[in-house]
C-alpha cells in the first residue's frame, strides 16, 4: 500500500506508451482491492498492457497519473471519436489509493485533465464516469 509521508511533492505526469505495463499493474491492483469502484473487472482485456499501449498512443486519450515517489492515483480523459460528438470528452478511471485520499491528490487530476480539456479545440462539455458504489 503506498505511503504518505508529509514531505512527498505530487507531481502529475501524462503517460505515454511505455508506461502501459505500469500503468495495467496499477488498474489491475485497483480493481482488484476495490472493484466496486470500477465497471472493470480483473482479468477484462482492456486493463492488460497491450489495450492501454494502444490508448496511450492515442492523442485523443490524455491518461494522466499521480506519483510521490510512486503512482498513487490516476484519471483519463477521453474526446468522443464520432463527428456529432466531438464537442464531448469524459473523464474517467478516475482512482486515488485509499491512503493518499483526502490530501488533495484527485484535485490536482481533476485540474491537469481540465487543463487537458481546455487545450482540445472545439470542446465544449465534459462528463464525469462513476459508479454508484463509489465512496472514496
Amino acid at each position: 500500500m503506498p505511503s504518505h509521508p508529509a514531505n512527498r511533492t505530487i507531481e502529475i505526469t501524462r503517460l505515454r506508451p511505455a508506461d502501459a505495463p505500469a500503468l495495467s499493474a496499477l488498474l489491475t491492483a485497483a480493481v482488484e482491492r476495490e472493484p466496486e469502484s470500477f465497471v472493470t473487472s480483473p482479468g477484462d482485456p482492456d486493463l492488460g498492457p497491450r489495450a492501454l499501449d494502444a490508448r496511450l498512443a492515442d492523442p485523443e486519450e490524455h491518461v494522466l497519473v499521480a506519483g510521490a515517489g510512486e503512482w498513487i492515483g490516476t484519471a483519463t480523459l477521453s474526446r468522443e471519436r464520432r463527428a456529432k460528438r466531438r464537442h464531448k470528452a469524459e473523464l474517467h478511471r478516475m482512482y486515488v489509493a485509499r491512503a493518499w485520499r483526502g490530501r488533495g491528490v484527485g484535485a490536482a487530476l481533476l485540474e491537469h485533465a481540465l487543463r487537458a480539456a481546455r487545450a482540445m479545440h472545439e470542446l465544449e462539455e465534459i462528463g464525469l464516469i462513476v459508479t454508484c458504489h463509489n465512496t472514496g
